[in-house]
């Protein structure tokens, strides 16, 4: 699973190819599969509540309009963010253990400057001493490192369009599915939703407002496909207004990455 903006795009993307150079030849899929056990779904959503939808996306909205920190956990790696969408500027940090070896992969976006760190893995130029300033027009990703993922790195923008049903009791707690063939919502990449078929059109979903309007929670369960097993997604946000706590490499801890680096990124 990956999700697909700003700081969460770039580290998920080259998950993968981390574990797969940190295990040296062990088997792509064996490495980055989803978790064994991983919760089936939600529980069944109340019946479709008026405005419901509209309350989501107005908290989504809220959430994404100010700075914010933000979690997310899956089976696999856990990464911790934060986002100033005034800056704009966006920072990640995703630590993951393959084989005993534990793999650290910072981020540092701003508008037009995007510093990458990468520590763990015995690979010349990615060794951790310094950050790497990467050139945009070197990476293939469509949606990797554009000015919309600096400001919205978890994609709070695309997620009203993707829900389906949504129900509320208490205009807390909200639970209902989601279609992701509708928007390019973060949680899930194209090719899971490509595999997924239909079933893309009804995953389910818990998500959480606080009484002043904030999204605060978002819990994805990805059904299984093919041969990748169901995987649980969290977002969680907090530090709503609070300043943003970047890093300030200075000029001498910052050099141009090298064609290794970019060579991960674009999965060659």
């Amino acid at each position: 699973m990956k999700i697909a903006k700003g700081v969460v795009a770039v580290i998920v993307a080259v998950t993968s190819l981390l574990l797969v150079t940190a295990c040296s030849g062990k088997d792509k899929a064996a490495s980055s599969g989803g978790p064994s056990g991983a919760p089936a779904g939600t529980a069944a959503a109340p019946a479709k509540s008026a405005g419901a939808v509209e309350q989501l996306a107005a908290a989504a909205a809220k959430t994404g309009g100010g700075t914010y920190t933000f979690k997310v956990t899956s089976a696999n790696a856990t990464v911790d963010g934060a986002a100033d969408p005034a800056g704009p500027t966006s920072t990640g940090k995703l630590v993951v253990t393959v084989d005993k070896t534990k793999v650290t992969f910072e981020t540092l976006f701003t508008a037009g400057t995007y510093l990458v760190k990468i520590s763990g893995l015995s690979v010349p130029g990615l060794d951790g001493r310094k950050w790497l300033r990467l050139d945009r027009t070197k990476l293939t990703g469509d949606d990797l490192l554009d000015a919309a993922s600096v400001k919205d790195p978890t994609g709070l923008s695309d997620f009203p369009a993707t829900v389906a049903e949504a129900g509320t009791a208490d205009g807390r707690l909200f639970k209902g599915t989601l279609d992701l063939t509708k928007s390019s919502f973060t949680l899930v990449d194209d090719a899971a939703v490509k595999g997924l078929g239909d079933l893309a059109k009804v995953v389910p979903y818990e998500a959480t407002v606080d009484e002043k309007g904030y999204l605060t929670s978002l819990k994805v369960n990805v059904p299984a496909y093919a041969q990748t097993k169901a995987d649980q997604v969290t977002v969680t946000y907090a530090g709503f207004g609070a300043p943003l706590q970047a890093p300030s490499p200075s000029t001498s801890e910052v050099i141009d990455a090298p064609a290794a680096a970019y060579r991960l990124l674009n999965g060659q």
